[in-house]
C-alpha cells in the first residue's frame, strides 16, 4: 500500500512493458491479494446471519493517517457490497471516511470498545499502537482474521 510502492512500479512497467514482466507479475499479485482477503472474510462471514464486520486500520501502514492506495480501504468497500452492518475503527479517521466508502451507506466509524463489544468478525487491517494490546477475551467467540500476526501468538 502507500501511494509510492503502489503507483510508481506501473511507470516502469508502461515505459519498458517487453523488460518488465517480473514487475508487473509482482503488481499484479500484490493487487490479487486484498481481493483474496475480501473473498475468504466474506465466506466465513455469510456463515452468519446479519453479521457485524469490525475492520481495524484503514491506513496503508501504521500509525499513520494517509488512506491512498491502501488495500485496507478495497477490503472494507468490499465487505460493504455484501454485508450492511460493517464498523470501521481507525484511530487516524476523524469520523469521516474516504469518499469511496461513504458512498456505501454501510459502513460507520466506531470506537475501539464499542465496536468490538457488538463485533461477529473482527478484521486487523493495520497494526496501529492502538490495536496491539487488544486482549485475547475480547476476540472470543468471533471470527478473527490477522492480517498482520501480532495477536496469533495469543491464542
Amino acid at each position: 500500500g502507500g501511494h509510492c510502492i503502489a503507483v510508481d512500479p506501473w511507470f516502469i512497467v508502461h515505459s519498458l512493458p517487453e523488460t518488465t514482466p517480473l514487475i508487473r507479475t509482482a503488481r499484479e499479485v500484490n493487487l490479487e491479494k486484498s481481493k483474496y482477503l475480501a473473498r475468504k472474510i466474506i465466506e466465513s462471514a455469510k456463515k452468519l446471519k446479519d453479521p457485524t464486520i469490525v475492520c481495524l486500520g484503514l491506513a496503508y501502514k501504521a500509525n499513520v493517517d494517509d488512506f491512498r492506495e491502501s488495500p485496507s480501504v478495497e477490503i472494507v468497500h468490499e465487505l460493504a457490497k455484501n454485508f450492511m452492518n460493517v464498523i470501521v475503527v481507525d484511530p487516524y479517521v476523524e469520523e469521516k471516511l474516504p469518499r469511496e466508502l461513504r458512498e456505501t451507506g454501510s459502513i460507520t466509524v466506531g470506537t475501539l470498545d464499542d465496536a468490538l463489544l457488538g463485533a461477529d468478525v473482527v478484521v486487523l487491517l493495520t497494526d496501529h499502537d492502538e490495536f496491539l494490546s487488544i486482549s485475547p477475551s475480547k476476540l472470543e467467540n468471533k471470527i478473527v482474521f490477522d492480517t498482520r500476526g501480532i495477536w496469533n501468538h495469543k491464542f
